[in-house]
């Protein structure tokens, strides 16, 4: 009988020409397909007895959060960036141009009102606000013209009176209209809109603030660069505030002398990172540097004319969109085989580099349970070694899930069911150290009658259990730059860490998690702030998170984690962790053979999809990506199939058995037997976490 023989990039078993070709490829086909952001200049705000209005907001076009522009390799394409207008004077249009697209134009921002144009504001990307000058009639705010791009100017204050209480309205913004003035006070510019093309949210296109004519108070610029209006007293003070550099922020208005020139604009284009953008400078042109953000890099075109060349080759290898059942493929953006279940792609694990068969499940994690004796001081000793990360919780009473680690120290406590900051010493009882086969219990001082001090941990006549992980290699990092101090333990053959640090002071920061891989799922918390717990999760990438204290859906958060995914040594703190805070990270990756993180898509029937880990799962946790709980089951609690006593990380409430929770574990992975929202709604996207018996 013949051989069958093997032939791929990393496999040769052949040496004829009827060897057995197995398919390989990306995982993904990529295109030159591009997200853009044009922003046309500011207006110019006013001058004038009125007060001087605001003007409005250069135009905001972009595609972000909708159908990418396909552009082509080696094509010129023409960028244009508009300037400020100058005072009194509308900004100027920015554009993308080029063969076989549609041009792409931004209106530059309408120009705050001046008496010679009948007190009302330009038309524009957005309206320029209006004035009312000499006591004439009321100056209405400028139209966005043409629609989409922006808002309408406000109105000045008030019609046909002439007095100290005159005041011009804001320029209108591309988030919102400019504010008509009030008595004797300047319109607020209109706000900007936010755009997070480079990876942290930004406003652009704010409407300028309108000015007074005597002691009221001005109009603040909209956020996205919008100058502020002058207050006018005495006559002779200050100057209105221009807008902001490549933001389109309208100027302010004033009654004094203007010098309230529009802000300029913006150009950015964002691709995927097989490609190379490079920039020509026309007339006054300039551009930054590529910038890479996750799989995509970004330009910045800040000034003037000039072209956009790309080049790179298409991917045009990646999965077939319909594979059939037991298809295998060489995958070689992971540089691993996988093959196709009915449902999902599934890595065999076996192959990978990082396999480990010498490691032993129970030695890394393990569950534990046990009844409540009431006892002062009790060892529980069922592990075969020392834990360095505990969750235990009462199964039977309506008590917190507590966490805790030998980083901070056995005794402070975090519960994953509230955003509470952290306790030491629960009076409802705690973990006073860790043992090398466990840890020791101690009551708690509370004399309730109700909350005893047994109440968390061994009150007489209930149940709990404990998950624990093993992390024995202590580490620590100075800081440098951007990396932030922190210190820590791993376990880097299982792949866990713990990592203790201070989050940034402002802007962004990295932490080192000496997980000897990239993480697929960090787990942070505040210890001394009350603050959700915030999850990243790879398969839902940098610019969402989840939070474990709660029910929510995979959220929109692209500041924090800066939209940046993981590296093999940090990941990275965007600005919404910014405060000198401290924090608790928890960092774990897939090991083959012991752990698996991934995600399944539901298939609504009580015969679930079958989910590939390469193990029997002893632990589970999983969450919809949409709104619902977060589960926890093992092979401790229910040592048969079905496993459905659930327990939930989000909720303190006790376990419950039910059949919507019927999950099998067997030989290589587990399968849901219910169609609940909790596991197997149909077409329900679900992220999960599994450890090995």
């Amino acid at each position: 009988m013949a051989l069958t023989k093997l032939s791929t990039d990393v496999i040769d078993l052949s040496t004829n020409a009827g060897a057995l070709n197995i398919p390989k490829g990306a995982t993904s086909n990529v295109s030159l397909t591009v997200d853009y952001l044009i922003v046309a200049g500011g207006g110019g705000g006013s001058s004038d007895s009125g007060g001087g209005a605001g003007a409005g907001g250069g135009g905001l076009l972009t595609n972000v959060g909708g159908a990418a522009l396909t552009l082509a390799v080696a094509t010129n394409y023409t960028v244009t960036v508009g300037i400020g207008g100058s005072v009194v004077t509308n900004g100027f249009n920015s554009l993308l141009s080029g063969s076989g697209i549609t041009t792409v134009e931004s209106t530059g921002g309408g120009a705050g009102a001046y008496y010679t144009n009948t007190n009302n504001g330009e038309n524009g990307g957005s309206g320029g606000g209006g004035i009312n000058a000499n006591g004439t009639a009321t100056g209405t705010g400028g139209i966005a013209s043409p629609s989409g791009q922006g808002n309408n100017g406000g109105n000045a204050y008030p019609a046909g009176v002439n007095n100290g209480n005159n005041a011009a309205g804001g320029g209108g913004g591309a988030g919102a209209v400019g504010q008509t003035a009030g008595y004797g006070d300047g319109g607020d510019g209109g706000v900007g809109l936010q755009n997070a093309i480079t990876g942290a949210s930004t406003y652009y296109a704010g409407g300028g603030g309108g000015g007074t004519r005597s002691s009221g108070t001005a109009g603040t610029g909209g956020l996205g660069g919008g100058g502020d209006g002058l207050t006018y007293s005495p006559y002779s003070a200050g100057t209105a505030q221009q807008g902001g550099t490549n933001t389109g922020g309208g100027g302010g208005g004033s009654r004094s002398t203007p010098t309230s020139v529009g802000g300029s604009g913006v150009i950015i284009l964002r691709y995927p990172n097989a490609f190379t953008a490079t920039y020509t400078a026309g007339t006054g042109g300039t551009a930054d540097s590529e910038v890479t953000v996750g799989t995509d890099k970004y330009i910045k075109i800040t000034a003037g004319t000039g072209t956009v060349n790309f080049s790179g080759t298409p991917i045009t290898t990646g999965r077939p969109s319909s594979p059939t059942e037991g298809l295998m493929r060489e995958n070689t953006t992971t540089g691993k085989m996988e093959f196709y279940d009915g449902s999902l792609w599934q890595e065999i694990t076996d192959t990978a580099s990082s396999y480990s068969p010498g490691l032993i499940p129970a030695a890394n994690f393990n569950t534990v349970i046990w009844d409540g004796d009431n006892a002062t001081s009790r060892n529980i000793t069922a592990l075969n070694f020392k834990p360095d990360f505990v969750w235990f919780k009462s199964r039977t009473l309506a008590a917190s899930n507590n966490i805790i680690d030998s980083v901070r120290g056995s005794a402070n406590r975090l519960v994953s069911d509230n955003v509470t900051i952290q306790v030491n010493q629960s009076e409802n009882g705690y973990v006073s150290s860790f043992r090398d086969d466990g840890f020791v219990l101690q009551q708690g001082s509370s004399s309730d009658a109700t909350y005893t001090g047994w109440y968390e941990t061994n009150q007489s006549g209930q149940k709990y259990v404990a998950w624990c992980w093993r992390a024995p290699d202590a580490f620590s990092h100075s800081a440098s730059g951007s990396q932030l101090a922190s210190t820590g333990k791993s376990n880097q053959a299982a792949g866990f860490s713990i990592v203790s640090f201070s989050s940034q002071s402002s802007g962004i920061g990295t932490v080192k998690h000496n997980l000897g891989g990239i993480p697929e799922l960090i787990i942070i918390k505040t210890t001394g702030v009350a603050d959700s717990w915030r999850i990243y999760n790879s398969s839902l990438g940098a610019d969402k998170q989840m939070e474990l204290d709660s029910t929510l859906a995979a959220n929109s958060a692209p500041n924090q984690w800066n939209n940046t995914d993981p590296t093999d040594t940090v990941f990275t703190l965007g600005s919404d962790n910014a405060g000198s805070y401290d924090f608790i990270s928890y960092c774990f990756k897939s090991i083959p053979g012991y752990s698996k993180i991934g995600f399944y898509v539901g298939n609504g029937s009580t015969t679930g999809p079958q989910i590939y880990t390469g193990f029997k799962p002893a632990w589970l946790m999983n969450k919809p990506t949409t709104s619902g709980y977060w589960y926890i089951l093992d092979n401790k609690r229910n040592t048969s199939n079905p496993r459905n006593t659930g327990l939930f990380p989000n909720d303190s409430i006790a376990e419950i058995t039910d059949t919507n929770y019927n999950v099998d574990f067997n030989n290589t992975g587990f399968q849901p037997k219910n169609n609940t929202i909790g596991f197997n709604n149909l077409g329900v996207t679900y992220i999960y976490m599994a450890f090995a018996e």
